[in-house]
């Protein structure tokens, strides 16, 4: 993903089964009880698949190449295979209708029917089939409704846990480094903790391909080092701790600085803290952005700022939406003058003549 790609993301706020081969993920396995003589393994993608059924969901013959690639083998025929060992069964009739339909939809089905219209989903339900469990049945049509079974869900909830907990301790590492100011091992506990998901965060990128695939360490060397006048305010030891969790929110693609500085914190900032800390990483991404267009030297003659467009935009960011500058006066981003309790959302885009 490109800079200026980022920024606007910002601003919108294996093993096998089977024969399958083995696909991109976490390789640990988790094995169940076996179905054969041979002991079943499966990879993560399979039980991520699996997870999706823990409360029951439509079984959709799907052709997500998404899915196949992580799979080793088509999403329908995983589903098929899971349900084959048992780890996934038809989900009861009252489970699958209230699978299928919403509250309202149940209500105007009991008026079709004349029955009693109010109480819960559960309650319309167990209503519709009382009624006449053929007809209530015929709702579903040709569509099918799984859930985990018992052995399924100790399977799919160990993997969560197992998941979760990972996350955890990359996450505790990742604080600590930034906390030592070791910024590359920062960007490297990130970098491989996504290339063991299923599915790596972000469009596009290589988790696999170096310990920092997003060019994280320049983004973050000016979190570290810079400070926007629109933080002016904030004195040094508040904004060094400010400076963790705008590093740690640029790492792990979040929005919520305050969960990652000690409780109780207030920078002294006009704004909250997760805004002051993405004013930062703004910071950061301004400063990358200069960078690349100072690269192309008499190539870019210009750049226009532009603005998000919503009732929360300020009048000052408003006031330079849409001009063009000379690189050498183009207004600090996020712009200092800028009032919005979302802080600033400018972005910048070069115009090549």
């Amino acid at each position: 993903m490109g800079l200026i790609d980022s920024v606007r993301a910002w601003l919108t706020g294996g093993v096998s089964i089977g024969s399958a081969s083995a696909p991109r993920g976490d390789t640990r396995h988790i094995a169940s009880s076996p179905t054969s003589n041979a002991e079943i393994t499966r990879s993560g993608a399979h039980l991520l698949l699996l997870g999706r059924f823990l409360h029951g969901a439509e079984a959709i013959n799907s052709n997500d190449g998404r899915w196949a690639k992580v799979l080793g083998e088509s999403e329908t025929m995983a589903v098929a295979r899971l349900q084959a060992e048992g780890l996934l069964l038809e989900a009861p009739l009252e489970a699958a209708i209230q699978l299928a339909y919403q509250s309202k939809e149940l209500k105007a089905l009991a008026h079709e029917r004349g029955l009693r219209v109010s109480g819960t989903k559960p309650e319309l339900t167990q209503r519709l089939i009382a009624a006449d469990a053929t007809e209530a049945r015929q709702l579903l049509g040709a569509r099918r409704f799984l859930i985990c079974s018992g052995r399924g869900k100790s399977l799919a909830d160990a993997f969560g846990a197992q998941q979760y907990a990972a996350r955890a301790e990359a996450e505790r590492q990742t604080l600590e480094f930034l906390n030592e100011k070791r910024l590359r091992e920062a960007t490297k506990v990130v970098a491989s903790f996504e290339a063991k998901q299923v599915f790596g965060r972000g469009l596009g990128i290589d988790w696999t391909a170096s310990d920092d695939p997003t060019g994280s360490v320049e983004e973050l060397e000016s979190i570290f080092s810079g400070t926007p006048q629109i933080l002016a305010g904030v004195g040094p030891e508040k904004l060094d701790t400010l400076r963790i969790g705008a590093g740690m929110d640029l790492l792990w693609g979040t929005n919520s600085a305050s969960r990652w500085l000690p409780e109780g914190f207030e920078s002294g900032s006009r704004f909250d803290l997760d805004v002051s800390a993405r004013m930062l990483v703004f910071y950061a991404f301004h400063q990358r952005n200069l960078a690349s267009y100072s690269s192309l030297g008499s190539l870019l003659k210009r750049v226009s700022v532009a603005a998000v467009h919503d009732n929360r935009t300020c009048t000052s960011c408003r006031k330079i939406q849409g001009h063009a500058f000379a690189l050498r006066h183009l207004p600090e981003l996020p712009y200092e003058k800028c009032t919005s309790e979302m802080g600033c959302r400018c972005t910048t885009k070069p115009l090549f003549e």
